[in-house]
């Protein structure tokens, strides 16, 4: 399932969902995957931009993603959504 799908089906807001991404990391069992960030990892905007695939999580982003979507998401569902996002553009720029 695509991460926009899942997050629109609970009915979050990005900025909802990101405090609660945040709020949840500690509860994370590959907690030493999250280590402390300076600025919000799970920010509204980062979460846009994983939904769309303008950007693709970092590994650690990816497996954090798996765990709070209780598996929903997945690490291929992730790399098509980007796969879709550089189609896109590559077609664009062929047009």
């Amino acid at each position: 399932m695509q991460l926009r799908s899942w997050r629109e089906r609970q009915g979050y807001s990005l900025q909802y969902m990101s405090e609660l991404m945040e709020a949840r990391r500690s509860e994370f069992p590959r907690i030493d995957l999250c280590g402390p960030s300076k600025r919000p990892a799970y920010s509204a905007a980062n979460i846009n931009r994983w939904e769309l695939g303008r950007a693709k999580p970092d590994a650690p982003d990816i497996e954090y993603i798996a765990w709070f979507t209780d598996g929903q998401v997945t690490v291929r569902d992730l790399h098509n959504t980007r796969l879709q996002y550089l189609q896109s553009q590559d077609m664009d720029r062929a047009a």
